[in-house]
C-alpha cells in the first residue's frame, strides 16, 4: 500500500463561471470542483450533493469514485454542478466527510462573479475562484 503524500491542508480547487448548459439550453453558474491530488492510474469523479434555500448555496463532497467506463490514465479528480437563475449575493457552504466546513459569501451580477468574502473553515480545506468560461 502506498502512503499518502501532504500536500498540505488544500485539498480542493472550486472555481465559479458562467457556463451554457447544452442539455437544457440554458445559461448557468458552473461550480467546478477538482481535488489538488492528481490519481495516477484512474480518473475519478467527485461526487457532490447541492442544495439551494433562499440566497444560501449548499454543497456536501460525498467522496471520490472512479469514472465509469475509464481506461487507465492519471489525472486529478473532478465534478461540476450546473446551477440556474442565480442573480444577488449568495452564502456558500461546502461540506466534506467529517463534517468539516468551508463557508465564502458570493455575488452574482449582470454577467459579473465574485467572491464577496474569502474561504472560512477550520481547516480551510478550497481554494475558491471565479471567472468567465
Amino acid at each position: 500500500m502506498f502512503q499518502r503524500i501532504d500536500k498540505g491542508l488544500t485539498e480542493y480547487v472550486l472555481l465559479i463561471a458562467r457556463a451554457y448548459n447544452a442539455e437544457r439550453k440554458k445559461s448557468c453558474v458552473r461550480f467546478s470542483f477538482q481535488t489538488i491530488e492528481e490519481f495516477h492510474h484512474f480518473r475519478y469523479d467527485i461526487q457532490v450533493d447541492h442544495s439551494k434555500t433562499g440566497q444560501k448555496l449548499y454543497f456536501r463532497l460525498r467522496g471520490i469514485q472512479p469514472k465509469p467506463y475509464s481506461l487507465s490514465e492519471a489525472g486529478r479528480a473532478e465534478t461540476f454542478i450546473d446551477v440556474f437563475d442565480l442573480s444577488g449575493s449568495y452564502s456558500v457552504s461546502i461540506t466534506k466527510p467529517g463534517k468539516i466546513t468551508n463557508q465564502f459569501s458570493l455575488d452574482i451580477q449582470h454577467g459579473n462573479i465574485q467572491v464577496l468574502r474569502p474561504v472560512e473553515g477550520k481547516p480551510v480545506f478550497m481554494e475558491v475562484t471565479s471567472q468567465e468560461l
